[in-house]
């Protein structure tokens, strides 16, 4: 047993190796270089995951945006207040508002929530305009919206603004008022 220690001491002395000090101070130096390193890919993993679901949201809300617009351009005889209300190409009353954080399209009192649960809807406004206060011009509607979620804060909301024509003008409304139809006709001719 005692000629087994003395070979292995005897291999050990020619073979010359790390110290104590130096081995703990490479690991040292190793654990923070890892520690910077998961650090950086931490926050990168959390910046791609914001990154994902500020484009969710964005997705969202910009196709509820583009089915508010489509039957906006083809509706007639706009309101708006908290909400906005009109006749669609169908000649049913439609309205679009918000309620519960959610943008809703209201039509003979069933209402489709247009935008997920997971898109919080702040604010939500219209603005019903016709070229120089003109009763014979088209309708323009101006649709604000301001979005965000629960894991976004609040200084980082998303905000959507888009302008549409209504393709129908006052005239052309079925059962428009005998003044439109003769006031309008003048300028059209």
């Amino acid at each position: 047993m005692k000629d087994i220690f003395k070979k292995i001491k005897n291999i050990l002395k020619d073979k010359k190796g790390f110290t104590l000090v130096e081995m703990i101070v490479a690991m040292s130096v190793f654990t923070v270089l890892l520690t910077v390193a998961v650090g950086v890919f931490v926050k990168s993993i959390r910046s791609q995951r914001e990154l994902v679901h500020r484009l969710a949201i964005i997705d969202n809300a910009g196709l509820a945006l583009e089915q508010m617009t489509r039957e906006i351009r083809t509706g007639y005889d706009f309101t708006a207040n908290d909400f906005l209300k009109f006749k669609n190409k169908d000649g049913k009353t439609v309205n679009f508002l918000k309620a519960s954080e959610q943008i809703l399209r209201r039509v003979d009192d069933e209402n489709f929530e247009l935008t997920s649960p997971n898109v919080r809807v702040k604010t939500l406004s219209f603005d019903v305009q016709q070229a120089n206060d003109d009763k014979c011009n088209p309708w323009r509607v101006t649709i604000g919206l301001r979005v965000g979620s629960e894991e976004l804060q609040s200084n980082d909301d998303i905000v959507l603004q888009t302008t549409v024509s209504s393709r129908v003008l006052p005239v052309e409304m079925p059962n428009a008022s005998q003044e439109i139809l003769n006031d309008c006709k003048l300028s059209y001719d």
